[in-house]
C-alpha cells in the first residue's frame, strides 16, 4: 500500500475515567497488603496471550519484598503459583471505574501476548500512569511508548522478562518516571475527544474529495 494515502488513528481513552489514583486506596480496595508489589496481568486463556511464558517467568523469578499477583479475565489461571504469590482474581470486568482502581493497584502490568490487533489494555495503563512490559514483534511496543513509558522484549526470551520485571520491580523510582511519562504521552496521543476529532476530519476530508 506504499502508494496509497495513510491515515494511522489510534483508539482513544477517556482520560478523565483512565487517570492515576491514590495506590495505597485502590491496594486497599482490593484487599490487597500496602507494601506488596502489585503484578497486573489479563489472564485470559490464548494462545495470542502468551501465558505459558509468563508463568514460567514468574516461577522462576525471586523477590525480596512480598508480591501480589492481579489478574482479571479468568479464575484459577495462576493457581500453581499461589505458593509463592498472593493472588488476587476476577473473572470478566464490565464496568470502567473498577477498571481503573485495579489498574492503580497495580505497579507493573504484564502484557506478554504474541498477537494483538491494538492493545487496549496497554493503553489503559499508560493513561492510568502504570509501566507496561510487553512483547515485540506487535503493536505493543508503540503503544505502550516504549522506551519512555514501558519495556519491551522478545516474547520466548524468559531471561529478558525475568531480568526486566526484576529490574523494574526493584527500583520504585523508575516506575513512577515512567508512570508520570505515561500519563503525559497519554494525554497527547488517546485522549478519546483527539480520536472523535479525528475520525471526524478524515470523513469530512473525503466526502469533500468525492464532492469535488
Amino acid at each position: 500500500f506504499t502508494h496509497c494515502k495513510k491515515h494511522i488513528i489510534p483508539f482513544g481513552a477517556d482520560l478523565e475515567v483512565f487517570k492515576p489514583l491514590d495506590k495505597s486506596i485502590c491496594k486497599r480496595e482490593h484487599g490487597i497488603p500496602a507494601d506488596h508489589l502489585v503484578l497486573f496481568v489479563r489472564a485470559l486463556q490464548s494462545p495470542y496471550k502468551n501465558l505459558s511464558i509468563l508463568k514460567r517467568v514468574l516461577q522462576e523469578l525471586e523477590f525480596n519484598i512480598p508480591v501480589t499477583l492481579l489478574t482479571i479475565n479468568g479464575v484459577g489461571v495462576f493457581s500453581e503459583l499461589s505458593h509463592k504469590y498472593n493472588i488476587v482474581e476476577y473473572e470478566f470486568i464490565y464496568d470502567d471505574k473498577t477498571l481503573v482502581s485495579l489498574f492503580n493497584a497495580a505497579d507493573i502490568f504484564l502484557m506478554p501476548s504474541r498477537r494483538e490487533t491494538f492493545g487496549m489494555m496497554a493503553m489503559e495503563a499508560l493513561a492510568c500512569g502504570v509501566p507496561a512490559l510487553v512483547s515485540q514483534g506487535t503493536p505493543l511496543p508503540e503503544v505502550a511508548c516504549v522506551p519512555d513509558a514501558g519495556m519491551a522484549f522478545p516474547q520466548d526470551d524468559v531471561a529478558a522478562w525475568k531480568e526486566g520485571i526484576a529490574r523494574l520491580a526493584a527500583d520504585p523510582e523508575m516506575r513512577m518516571r515512567m508512570g508520570v511519562a505515561g500519563r503525559s504521552l497519554a494525554l497527547k496521543k488517546y485522549d478519546i475527544n483527539g480520536y472523535f476529532s479525528a475520525l471526524t476530519d478524515l470523513y469530512e476530508e473525503l466526502i469533500t474529495a468525492r464532492a469535488g
